[in-house]
C-alpha cells in the first residue's frame, strides 16, 4: 500500500467515529443531555489517532512532499490544512474542557458540547475531502 492509499483509508476510518460524533451532536443540539462517557471515546479517538498520528503523518511526511513539488508551506491549501489541524485541536480542547460540566446535567454546558462537536466533525468533512482532493492523484 502506497502512503498516500494509506491516508485515505485512515480517512476512511476517522469518517466512521465522526458520523457517530455528527449523531451525538444532533442528539445534543435537539435537547438530549450529552453522553459524557461517549463523548470522551470520541476525544480519545479524535486526539491519539486522528490527530497525534494521522495529522502527525501529514505534518511530518506528506506536506513536506506537498512542499517539494511545489505548494506554498505559509498559503494556499497547505497553510490552510495546517490552520485546520490547530482548529480541530482548539475544539477538542475546548470540548475536554466543558466535558465534566456535562455530567451535571448543565443544559448550557450540554449546548456548547453539541455546538463545538458540530464544528469539529464539520471542520474533519472538509479538511478530509480537500486531503483527499490532493491525494488522489499522487
Amino acid at each position: 500500500m502506497k502512503p498516500t492509499e494509506e491516508l485515505i483509508h485512515e480517512h476512511e476510518v476517522i469518517l466512521h467515529v465522526v458520523s457517530a460524533a455528527a449523531n451525538e451532536a444532533q442528539r445534543i443540539r435537539g435537547g438530549q443531555a450529552a453522553r459524557a462517557a461517549l463523548i470522551a471515546m470520541m476525544l480519545d479517538f479524535f486526539r491519539n489517532f486522528t490527530d497525534a498520528c494521522h495529522h502527525a503523518k501529514e505534518e511530518k511526511h506528506l506536506f513536506p512532499a506537498l512542499e517539494k513539488r511545489g505548494l506554498a508551506h505559509d498559503s494556499g491549501p497547505l497553510a490552510v490544512m495546517l490552520a485546520e489541524h490547530r482548529e480541530g485541536r482548539r475544539l477538542l480542547a475546548r470540548i475536554a474542557g466543558l466535558l465534566p460540566t456535562a455530567t451535571q446535567g448543565e443544559k448550557a454546558t450540554d449546548q456548547a458540547i453539541g455546538e463545538d462537536l458540530s464544528s469539529y466533525v464539520q471542520l474533519l468533512e472538509n479538511h478530509i475531502a480537500k486531503e483527499n482532493n490532493i491525494l488522489f492523484p499522487l
